[in-house]
């Protein structure tokens, strides 16, 4: 059974996206990929695909697959009836702002048009948060959301301008870099001035650029996967389904590790909080570590943060959890234990009143099968 498999894998959304559909095809010894690359742009002499899965509109699939042949698209390209697995737009773009609303910040730009999906989390957040979002000249917008370069110039101005410190979160993460140079050409620094998160966790991307880039991990090997799996059941005579998929973590670099906090025995509460989470420590632990009468400290970090104490030391454990969860296959119970809970049954109430999922769960939700 022929396969087209019509995804560039230049950055790191194709690649990741190809490994999973390879993945879910060594369990399909029939299936035979054929994958446009760079230097393999002509298809096979009279090769016809009984399926495919692709990354760009139906019409740029060249001829590959006759017009009844059925075929997945990954993201957004395409007719919006068309079979397709996405990530949950909306949650990336939360996952980005609350990232950067844990550093302290209180000012926040979206490095892309605000109407998007991305954008319309991000910005869902950082108000329900009760922060600034600062809107983005249109004209910088589009250019950030459309091109691989935009105007460096035009952006290196409006951060001059913008109030500090700033968090920004791009599309994704080319235009992450692109936010990381406009900062170098006006003298500010990451993250201490301009932190910033981008979005698809390209590990070569993101280490080579001065600082490392924090990224949203969308998770695109599982959206490989599952595009295989749907193309599958269609082959078998399976509706064209929409499936969407919910990311991974924030993978913290140096990009966004700031802490933007006046207060000194706030910042010196979350740092504590940070550091020891995956141990058994109380709130009481926590004031005597600062030094701080417990109930002052309370009274300041709600002000400050937001939330209680207790709530931030359970966010630190629940987001620790989520990452060993879809990292590793170490039990439950050692994840709990890892995580700083002192029994499972405390962990699953707080994973889930956090998640509004079990551990188990959201395992099975995030991982391969």
């Amino acid at each position: 059974m022929r396969i087209a498999v019509i995804i560039q894998p230049e950055l790191a959304f194709g690649r990741e996206v190809i490994r999973g559909i390879a993945r879910y095809a060594r369990q399909k010894p029939q299936w035979r990929l054929h994958s446009m690359v760079p230097y393999d742009p002509v298809p096979p002499s009279r090769w016809i695909a009984d399926g495919g899965i692709g990354h760009t509109p139906p019409d740029d699939w060249h001829g590959l697959l006759t017009p009844d042949a059925p075929r997945v698209l990954v993201g957004f390209v395409g007719p919006v009836d068309a079979a397709r697995v996405r990530s949950d737009d909306a949650e990336i773009g939360k996952l980005g702002a609350d990232h950067l609303i844990e550093q302290g910040l209180r000012h926040f730009v979206f490095a892309g048009e605000a109407d998007s999906g991305r954008g319309q989390g991000f910005r869902a957040a950082v108000e329900a948060a009760g922060h600034t979002l600062l809107p983005l000249p249109s004209r910088l917008a589009r250019s950030v959301r459309t091109k691989y370069r935009p105007p460096v110039e035009g952006i290196a101005d409006w951060l001059r301008q913008a109030p500090k410190p700033l968090g920004v979160m791009a599309m994704h993460d080319v235009q992450a870099r692109f936010v990381s140079l406009a900062c170098r050409l006006a003298q500010l620094r990451v993250p201490d001035d301009v932190a910033i998160v981008g979005v698809d966790n390209d590990e070569l991307l993101c280490e080579l650029s001065d600082p490392p880039l924090s990224s949203v991990d969308q998770g695109m090997l599982e959206m490989g996967y599952e595009a295989a799996a749907l193309l599958d059941r269609m082959l078998s005579g399976g509706p064209a389904e929409k499936v969407v998929l919910s990311p991974k973590r924030v993978v913290t670099r140096q990009s966004s590790d700031t802490l933007a906090i006046d207060d000194p025995d706030v910042a010196a509460a979350i740092r504590f909080i940070r550091s020891h989470a995956a141990e058994d420590i109380s709130i009481n632990e926590v004031a005597q570590a600062i030094p701080a009468a417990r109930r002052t400290l309370e009274r300041r970090f709600t002000k400050v943060i937001g939330h209680t104490l207790l709530e931030e030391l359970q966010r630190v454990r629940v987001r620790n959890a989520r990452n060993l969860l879809t990292t590793t296959d170490r039990p439950l119970s050692q994840v709990a234990e890892a995580c700083g809970f002192n029994s499972l049954k405390h962990f699953h109430e707080v994973f889930r009143r956090h998640t509004d999922s079990t551990p188990a769960t959201f395992r099975r939700k995030h991982r391969l099968k």
